[in-house]
C-alpha cells in the first residue's frame, strides 16, 4: 500500500449550504514556543490584546452548535493555555461536533491526558518535526531555548495508553526532511495511528525563513519514498497521508472553489483562509450565521481575487498571512470582467 495522498475537492455551491461544513477555530495566539516555521506568528507574548473569553467564548460555541457545524479544529497557540479550552472542548464534542486539536504536547502530563480522554475528541494531533533533540530543537524554540522532544514523546504515550487516537503531524524542513522514516517508526511504536505531512508552507514565519528551511526537491523526493515505504511497512496500523499542494496551488484552486470552512481568530475576527491576511466578519458584531454568509460574499471581493491571481510561490505576500485586512463587505461586490 502506498502512501495516501490528500486531494483538493470541489465543494457543493455554497449557496445551497446554510453554514460551514468545518471551522478551523484559533482560540488563542499565545503559545508557549517560537517556532520558527509558525503560520500564526504565535508566541509567549503574542497574545492578541482583545481575546476572546468568558461568556464571549462560550457564545461562540453554542453558535457552532446551532448552526450544525459537523466538524471542526481547536488551534492556536497552543490552546491547552486558553482558561477556557476543557469547558470549550467539552461543549462542542458533547453536542455532536467531530472535533480535532492541535498541539505541542509540551504541557501534557498524565493527568492533562486522562482530561483530554473524556472529551471524545476525533483526534489530538501532536507536531513532531524531527528524530532527535538537535533537529527537533531547531524547530521548535522557547525564550530561553529549545523545546524538548522527550516530552512530546511521553506526551503521545500517555494520550495513546488513555484511549486518545493521535494523529502526528510533521512538517519537512531542509535538515528534518531525512529523519522521516525514523519518526515514524517512533511515534507508531508510541501508539500513534495516523502520520500526517507535506510540503512544508510558506506562509508566515516559514516565509520568513525560507532560505533555510526549505527542504531540496531531491530531499523531496527522498522524502516521499520513505514515506511509500513506510505506508507499506504500516499497512492496516497507521495511516500515513501526504498533502502534495503548494500554498499558491491551494490558494488558486480555493478562489474558484470555495471550502465550506473559515478560521476564527482570538479576537473572533472571521479569517478566510489561512494563507491569505483577509478578514470577512467579526463574532464581536455578526452572528456565526451571519459570518458565513458574508464569508460567501468575500470570496468575490476584487482584493481576494487580485492577491491570489498575484501570488506565486516565491512572493514575499505570503509573509503577510497574519498583517489582517478587512475587506468591505457592507457594499455590493461587483466582479471585474476577466
Amino acid at each position: 500500500m502506498s502512501v495516501e495522498t490528500e486531494e483538493l475537492s470541489e465543494e457543493s455551491s455554497l449557496d445551497d449550504l446554510t453554514g460551514p461544513y468545518y471551522v478551523a477555530w484559533w482560540i488563542t495566539n499565545r503559545c508557549n514556543l517560537l517556532c520558527v516555521h509558525c503560520i500564526n506568528d504565535s508566541g509567549p507574548f503574542h497574545q492578541f490584546d482583545n481575546e476572546l473569553a468568558g461568556d464571549e467564548i462560550e457564545r461562540v460555541a453554542r453558535q457552532i452548535v446551532e448552526l450544525g457545524v459537523p466538524q471542526g479544529s481547536i488551534t492556536g497557540g497552543e490552546p491547552l493555555i486558553h482558561k477556557d479550552f476543557f469547558k470549550v472542548a467539552g461543549y462542542l464534542s458533547d453536542n455532536g461536533v467531530s472535533l480535532n486539536v492541535e498541539t505541542d504536547a509540551q504541557l501534557i502530563n498524565r493527568e492533562t491526558a486522562r482530561r483530554i480522554a473524556r472529551l471524545n475528541l476525533r483526534a489530538m494531533q501532536v507536531s513532531v518535526d524531527g528524530a532527535t533533540q538537535s533537529t527537533y530543537g531547531l524547530m521548535r524554540r522557547t525564550t530561553t531555548g529549545s523545546a524538548e522532544l522527550s516530552r512530546v514523546l511521553d506526551a503521545i504515550r500517555m494520550l495513546a495508553e488513555e484511549g486518545v487516537r493521535v494523529s502526528v503531524n510533521f512538517v519537512p524542513t531542509r535538515f528534518s526532511a531525512n529523519e522521516v522514516g525514523q519518526v515514524i517508526d517512533v511515534v507508531a511504536a508510541l501508539g500513534a495511528k495516523t502520520f500526517y505531512t507535506g510540503r512544508i508552507m510558506r506562509v508566515g514565519r516559514a516565509a520568513m525563513n525560507w532560505k533555510w528551511l526549505a527542504p531540496t526537491e531531491a530531499q523531496y523526493q527522498g522524502f516521499f519514498a520513505t514515506l511509500n515505504q513506510k505506508a507499506k511497512e504500516y499497512s492496516g496500523r497507521v495511516r500515513i497521508i501526504y498533502y502534495p499542494y503548494t500554498v499558491t496551488h491551494e490558494l488558486k484552486f480555493r478562489t474558484e472553489n470555495p471550502a465550506a470552512s473559515f478560521v476564527i481568530l482570538p479576537n473572533g475576527k472571521v479569517k478566510m483562509i489561512a494563507s491569505m491576511p483577509f478578514l470577512c466578519a467579526d463574532l464581536r458584531r455578526h452572528s456565526l450565521a451571519e459570518a458565513w454568509e458574508r464569508y460567501k460574499i468575500a470570496w468575490k471581493h476584487p482584493m481576494v481575487r487580485e492577491f491570489s491571481e498575484k501570488v506565486k510561490d516565491d512572493d514575499p505576500m505570503l509573509a503577510s498571512n497574519n498583517s489582517f485586512v478587512e475587506l468591505d463587505l457592507e457594499q455590493p461586490v461587483i466582479q471585474s470582467k476577466v
